[in-house]
């Protein structure tokens, strides 16, 4: 990662734990005639609230669409948490690590923005296996160490450093 100055230099946000804004921001100086990178960062991104947008037509209760919000969000949040995977791939190699810094790992968002408020909503998970995000939360994590580079001061020791308390684990 970079430090706090080049950080401000170059406009990243150190808010940025799943690098996505910084390959955002190279890739607009390589390719300045397209915005497929910054499309393709968006569809990836699973730290965010999804927008939720369900079509209410006057019949419908109240409780149906309720029911309704959540189908679509359930659906939505299964793409968010397959996204891991793709952002692993997409932010490869791009983290320099400081040893005395721990490596972010983002937290795999299962929230809409609901227009015209843009009111978050939550999914509701009792209705869900207890393990759903298992293997995305792994997939999450992988994700994050594939953004470390090559670099020599990744070693064992960083490694056991970093590892996740179990109370901050999902």
């Amino acid at each position: 990662s970079l430090d706090q100055n080049k950080e401000e230099e170059i406009g990243i946000d150190p808010e940025d734990k799943d690098g996505l804004f910084l390959v955002e921001k190279f890739s607009s100086m390589l390719f300045t005639s397209t915005d497929r990178v910054k499309e393709a960062a968006r569809l990836l991104r699973s730290s965010v609230p999804i927008f939720l947008k369900v079509e209410r037509p006057p019949e419908v209760t109240d409780h149906e669409y309720e029911q309704r919000k959540q189908a679509k969000l359930l659906l939505l949040c299964s793409r968010s948490m397959a996204a891991p995977i793709g952002r692993g791939m997409l932010t490869l190699g791009t983290c320099s690590p400081l040893l005395a810094e721990a490596l972010p790992i983002p937290q795999i968002c299962l929230a809409g923005r609901v227009p015209p408020t843009n009111a978050t909503m939550q999914l509701d998970t009792s209705t869900c296996p207890p393990q759903m995000t298992a293997w995305p939360d792994f997939h999450n994590g992988v994700a994050a160490g594939l953004r470390l580079g090559t670099e020599k001061g990744v070693s064992r020791t960083w490694i056991v450093y970093n590892k996740p308390n179990p109370t901050e684990a999902v």
